[in-house]
């Protein structure tokens, strides 16, 4: 959940938000939002909207994004989203989702979805690592050989992780010339 600054202020790409509040299952994940700049952290399963409104100046979020498949992040998202804000889903659950529409209507919130990122998206987050904004190999909190992905499989269904990386085997291709790595 973000919250944004005044409209006067001027604030560069990565900080156009007063607050931001991650909500996790994983308290490892919680950790690593702070680190990576959250200024909060709640276990979602635990969170109220009295929490919300006491670190946000008494009033709920102006943005969720909502990056789980869990249908009571889905509902969470509802709740936590104050009048005119707007709920980005990047992720959805595998059924359908029940929207509070008289409450989305009165309250004029705006959905939206996004599956993948379109190309102003992709080029806006070069330029962020390029000025070293963003940091995207300490978001890489494991790595593993493709030999061990079941391992790293249960790694991740135990919530210890947040991206993981796969590393591609390296394979020698001999040519008349010379040997290629690909």
């Amino acid at each position: 959940m973000i919250r944004r600054p005044p409209r006067s202020t001027l604030f560069p790409y990565t900080t156009l938000f007063r607050s931001v509040i991650a909500t996790d299952i994983s308290d490892y994940r919680i950790e690593q939002a702070i680190n990576f700049g959250a200024n909060y952290g709640f276990n979602a399963g635990k969170t109220n909207i009295d929490q919300i409104k006491k670190i946000n100046n008494g009033r709920l979020a102006d943005k969720v994004i909502v990056c789980s498949g869990s249908m009571s992040a889905v509902e969470d998202s509802f709740k936590y989203i104050d009048k005119k804000g707007k709920i980005l889903f990047f992720a959805v659950p595998s059924s359908n989702i029940s929207l509070p529409s008289t409450d989305l209507w009165r309250n004029e919130i705006s959905l939206f979805f996004s599956y993948g990122a379109a190309t102003d998206d992709i080029q806006a987050t070069i330029e962020l690592y390029k000025e070293k904004k963003i940091n995207f190999k300490d978001m890489i909190t494991h790595q593993f050989p493709r030999s061990e992905e079941h391992t790293s499989e249960l790694q991740s269904r135990r919530n210890l992780v947040c991206r993981l990386l796969l590393e591609k085997k390296k394979t020698h291709i001999k040519t008349n010339k010379h040997i290629q790595s690909t």
